[in-house]
């Protein structure tokens, strides 16, 4: 058996971890607070990438406890699953979401903090409609009022 000391001194340096430098500090409440739009499932492609990746940040958290390592679990999902604005046409056959997961999780290797700049972007709600509504009229009012009282009359005597 061997102990876990020694086990360290058998993984060659080339195999360790490096360690990513990072330029900002998020707070783990900032992360609960983001509201990104997330795919629903992980490309076929890519799911053994993500978990590989993902459970290695959650041992890193875990075995060291450190706030950033957690910092690190917490907001890779954000970074790498969040969907593109699409503005009423699909991903072009060129760009699949399976590309573009596979694409932020090389990304994600050496640069996770513009990934979270890229995701906390995303996330942002416009203030002001794009569209101004239109005004109904008056006859569209009386329409609806007469629809939505036609409704209730009906619901009541069906009963």
């Amino acid at each position: 058996m061997v102990s876990p000391t020694e086990e360290k001194k058998l993984v060659p340096p080339s195999d360790e971890k490096k360690a990513v430098v990072r330029s900002c500090a998020i707070s783990l409440m900032d992360i609960c607070r983001l509201d990104t739009p997330l795919v629903k499932r992980v490309p076929n492609s890519q799911r053994a990438a993500f978990a590989r990746e993902w459970g290695s940040l959650l041992d890193q958290a875990v075995h060291s406890g450190q706030i950033g390592n957690w910092t690190d679990f917490f907001i890779f999902p954000k970074c790498i699953l969040w969907t593109p604005v699409r503005g009423g046409k699909r991903l072009s056959k060129k760009s699949n979401m399976a590309a573009l997961v596979k694409s932020r999780l090389n990304k994600w290797k050496s640069d996770p903090d513009s990934l979270w700049k890229e995701a906390v972007e995303r996330s942002k709600r416009p203030l002001v409609p794009s569209e101004p509504r239109k005004p109904k009229t008056e006859g569209a009012r009386l329409e609806q009022s007469v629809v939505a009282a036609r409704g209730c009359a009906e619901s009541f005597t069906d009963a």
